[in-house]
């Protein structure tokens, strides 16, 4: 068998990261992956060793002749199936970069099976952006009978109309020898009993970056003020280390126990992720706070679930979190502020119903941003204190148990295929 993948997000590597994992697992079961990709995340899919044709934005034919282009290509690759990674950011793509419909390629008359980051069917079809009205997203993927679904972060049933397949995003992910983390932590001058934090950063959450607008602007360049604060209040045993550009007011933690370094390899990435005693995420549906549950490490998932845009707003937080001086000061600068889940962009209330119910998020720390006392303590207790580690870890065990009593990746996406296939047919 032989899937044509598209993986056209320029903005994050997330998305692409998905895809190649699915991949990595079929190719092991015997079957064949082709990569359709933009520019920025050709490196990772030459890397995997996966055949891709790479398509430049810059460059590339729009409108009916980028249509030629994809017809030349199925021509070409005779893929049996179609994979969207995912369905959100390929309808966006082909959209905005391409100038096409995104449904023609169901002319091709091949299964599709789109990777449903978001569990679509349980939401109104609207992403929630801070300081802006919602984008709708289309409803196509309700047309689909078979929808995958990557564990984490996904539920682990088919969900209420039957469509999802629940897959493990990865193949199980060994721990980070001693002997690594030993490495790591002799490289960046940290003695055994220190703790490693680490804080992935994406480009497009720089101050400047590929905002949503004034307010998610205004956010990625505060936010990071008060997570500097309270990452500030930890022991003087704790050292963090940033992979990516960090935001500016990141580098107002101590030098002496900041570490900066950029992007960096896979396999690199993975010791670092697999060495840190706690990663502190912005988004729960990313790559990285799965796979760090995956690896066995603790990760915290930073959210804002607050409105704020007035002084009795103000009130309503602190009735509920009791807000610390710094954090009303803070307000006094950031404020009008929206929920977030995917900071800075916004994405709260559509991924609320993915994370409901789900146990998922049992194994992660869930840390509110304005809520300083509860987020400096989870920190300290999850580097430092043995019975809260322990009890995260045990959390952790629970869901890993369940994650791995799913059907082999394989097998799901077969399975996948024959029910896209039967549906074409009309059986």
């Amino acid at each position: 068998m032989r899937l044509l993948y598209f993986s056209l997000s320029a903005a994050a590597f997330g998305e692409t990261f998905i895809g190649l994992s699915l991949a990595e697992q079929l190719r092991r079961a015997g079957m064949d992956n082709h990569f359709v990709v933009p520019p920025v995340t050709a490196p990772a899919v030459r890397h995997f060793g996966f055949e891709h044709t790479v398509v430049d934005y810059a460059t590339c034919p729009k409108g009916p002749a980028a249509r030629a282009f994809i017809d030349d290509l199925v021509k070409t690759v005779e893929p049996d199936a179609i994979v969207l990674s995912d369905y959100g950011s390929y309808s966006r793509s082909v959209e905005f970069h391409l100038r096409l419909d995104p449904w023609f390629i169901e002319e091709y008359g091949l299964p599709i099976l789109p990777i449903d980051l978001g569990e679509w069917e349980n939401t109104t079809f609207e992403i929630d952006l801070v300081g802006r009205d919602p984008v709708p997203v289309s409803k196509k993927i309700l047309d689909w009978p078979a929808h995958l679904r990557p564990v984490p972060t996904a539920h682990l049933d088919a969900g209420a109309g039957g469509s999802g397949c629940p897959y493990r995003v990865v193949a199980p992910e060994p721990p980070v020898t001693d002997l690594a983390r030993a490495g790591v932590f002799n490289e960046f001058g940290l003695r055994r009993d220190d703790r490693l934090v680490l804080i992935p950063v994406s480009s497009w959450q720089q101050p400047g970056g590929r905002m949503s607008g004034e307010m998610s602007a205004r956010l990625a360049e505060r936010v990071p003020e008060l997570l500097v604060h309270y990452l500030g209040r930890l022991p003087a045993a704790t050292h963090f280390l940033v992979i990516g550009e960090p935001p500016p007011a990141l580098l107002g933690l101590p030098a002496e126990r900041l570490h900066v370094i950029p992007p960096c390899s896979i396999e690199r990435f993975t010791t670092l992720l697999g060495t840190s005693d706690l990663t502190i995420v912005f988004s729960p549906t990313s790559a990285t706070s799965a796979r760090s549950v995956l690896m066995n490490r603790t990760a915290m998932v930073v959210q804002n679930r607050f409105r704020v845009h007035n002084d009795a707003d103000v009130a309503l937080v602190d009735a509920e979190v009791k807000l610390t001086g710094t954090v009303r000061d803070w307000l006094g600068r950031a404020a009008p502020i929206d929920p977030f889940r995917l900071w800075p962009k916004g994405a709260y209330f559509v991924q609320e119903p993915m994370f409901t119910d789900n146990p998922y998020m049992d194994a992660l720390i869930t840390a509110e941003i304005l809520d300083e006392t509860g987020t400096v303590a989870a920190m300290e207790g999850a580097l430092y204190d043995p019975e809260i580690r322990d009890r995260h870890a045990s959390a952790r065990a629970d869901y890993l148990r369940a994650v791995n009593a799913l059907p082999d990746t394989a097998d799901v996406v077969l399975a996948a295929v024959q029910r896209a296939t039967a549906a074409l047919s009309g059986h």
